[in-house]
């Protein structure tokens, strides 16, 4: 296995060496990356045509174009909560959870006066790097860009947003996160050092799993410790800020690259694994750590099998793209890979 983060340097290197694995999973709309516009990877329209792919939320569809042709196609999306210890949270006289990104602050400022802050991811990694930072910036009104693709960044509203970022790190987060990976905040949720994260749904479902393997093997001590946790755990969709609630969800996608010599075969892997048969196995699979990228999916009764995990189910309609307002390109992929907007909060 490659690390998540080791992923597209490996994928760029074996297009440099024209040699490696025919098919890459990727992230984001890093197509974009690989030659000029994308002509690295294999045209796969045809594959996106065969699996109805015109029918999949557009931000999925822009993810795997680029300049209007299909280098990949996508597989799932992987959105992050406002994630909750109600244990921590409830005898500090925190009993309902913030709507706003100035309510987030206050409440955190609890939490941390108390030894459990919030945490929050500000290091260089690939999804949590991003998943809190973007939306912020948004939820202020600023962007990287408009509509006509103009750089905006330099605006009062971006001020605004960063002046939050910096009172928020301050008075409500645990100030370790600038090194954390996207293991770092499950693993401090989990260890209970911190009251709240934003994250996906893994921290929930690891401890339901948990929970279950540990009294499989008789373990009923640990067993209830997992329980515990996990019907403790609170899930709610991002704070909105002055200009409106927004969420950066994480598109996966598979990509055949140009140097490889099975593409025919590779393209009919693709087919099969795009079955609405294979994304529905795929979706069950993730009971709710991983969203549809077919609006199928969005109404699909695996969701009603556990209440704790129904905010994710409608965080597709506050999905945004990196390079909101404008397109979703080489810039914008370029941005995310050297982790500028992480660095400028």
């Amino acid at each position: 296995f490659i690390g998540v983060n080791d992923v597209l340097p490996r994928a760029i290197a074996n297009t440099e060496a024209k040699n490696g694995a025919d098919i890459f999973e990727l992230q984001w709309n890093q197509g974009w990356l690989f030659g000029k516009d994308g002509d690295a990877l294999v045209d796969v329209g045809d594959v996106m045509k065969a699996i109805k792919g015109d029918k999949f939320h557009k931000f999925n569809r822009d993810a795997v174009q680029v300049r209007n042709v299909y280098r990949g196609i996508p597989k799932l999306n992987i959105p992050s909560v406002m994630t909750y210890n109600k244990k921590i949270c409830e005898p500090l006289g925190l009993t309902k959870y913030p709507d706003t990104y100035d309510g987030l602050r206050e409440f955190g400022k609890t939490l941390k006066k108390a030894g459990k802050p919030i945490g929050w991811t500000l290091g260089h990694t690939l999804g949590d790097g991003a998943f809190g930072n973007y939306p912020i910036v948004w939820a202020f009104g600023g962007a990287e860009v408009d509509e006509k693709g103009r750089v905006i960044n330099n605006s009062k509203e971006t001020r605004e947003a960063l002046k939050f970022m910096r009172a928020f790190w301050a008075d409500a987060c645990d100030e370790g996160g600038m090194g954390w990976n996207d293991a770092s905040n499950n693993q401090a949720y989990l260890a209970e050092t911190v009251g709240c994260v934003l994250n996906a749904a893994s921290i929930y479902v690891k401890a339901r799993r948990d929970a279950r393997q540990a009294k499989e093997k008789g373990d009923e001590k640990t067993a209830e410790h997992w329980t515990n946790l996990a019907n403790n755990t609170a899930h709610t969709i991002a704070p909105a800020g002055p200009a409106g609630r927004y969420h950066l969800v994480l598109p996966f996608n598979w990509h055949i690259m140009k140097y490889s010599k099975n593409v025919k075969l590779s393209k009919e892997l693709l087919k099969y694994f795009g079955r609405r048969e294979s994304y529905e196995a795929l979706f069950i699979a993730g009971q709710g750590f991983a969203t549809g990228v077919d609006p199928f999916f969005d109404t699909h009764p695996q969701w009603n099998k556990d209440p704790q995990l129904l905010p994710f189910r409608d965080l597709n309609k506050y999905g945004r793209s990196m390079g909101w307002k404008g397109q979703f390109n080489r810039g914008a992929a370029t941005v995310q890979a050297k982790y500028i907007m992480a660095d400028m909060l």
